[in-house]
């Protein structure tokens, strides 16, 4: 496209010269200057044109170059689930302080899926599908599960006494967090809001299907 429009200007630069020099005196020399400062002008919006493309291209060259980087240094599984520890996260758009801030995680303990890792920052991906960077001392290994979120507050999930469903210990909210002590790939052991007892492990965000521990 770069390539095509200098060509064009070319083509319009030399038709203007063969007609600039059928004139005579003072009026082919105003022309002649009129001339350069459009062409002048036409030229340099061009060649900065190019320049953005070159700097973006750089740009996803650099950043597809990090995801290839970004292996498992810390000899943990990837991915794998984490929690925030903080009540304050930033999430920046790459793995440095020199990137912007994405946006601001303000909830502790909320359940963060870690997909890569690159030096000492983590990759997360949120229970929305939502992306960034964190500093890995943001993060804590303390497992902790999000309730259902895909479903209405109202539509709340028993907690229940045992796993094999006696004595309902609680009602847990769609987006309540809680502490998983275990599970066997069916059920968890899930502490929220001062009641501690077992739930689908399927009513969880925060916990791999079938995952135990």
């Amino acid at each position: 496209m770069v390539h095509y429009g200098l060509h064009w200007f070319e083509q319009k630069s030399n038709s203007l010269m063969r007609a600039l020099f059928s004139l005579q005196g003072t009026y082919r020399l105003v022309i002649f200057l009129v001339a350069a400062v459009i062409v002048g002008g036409a030229v340099f919006m061009i060649i900065s044109s190019r320049a953005s493309l070159w700097a973006n291209e750089d740009q996803a060259t650099q950043l597809a170059a990090l995801d290839k980087r970004a292996t498992a240094k810390s000899g943990k599984p990837i991915p794998r689930f984490v929690s925030l520890k903080k009540d304050r996260v930033n999430v920046r758009r790459g793995p440095s302080k020199d990137y912007q801030v994405a946006w601001v995680f303000v909830r502790k303990n909320l359940p963060i899926e870690i997909i890569a890792e690159f030096e000492r920052w983590r990759r997360i991906r949120d229970n929305d599908g939502a992306e960034g960077w964190v500093f890995h001392a943001l993060l804590a290994d303390e497992r902790t599960g999000l309730i259902t979120p895909w479903r209405p507050k109202e539509d709340t999930v028993k907690l229940y006494k045992s796993k094999n469903q006696t004595n309902v210990v609680a009602l847990v909210q769609p987006g309540a967090i809680g502490k998983i002590t275990s599970c066997d790939g069916k059920w968890c052991d899930f502490s929220s809001q001062g009641y501690t007892g077992w739930l689908p492990q399927k009513m969880l965000w925060g916990v791999y299907p079938g995952e135990s521990f």
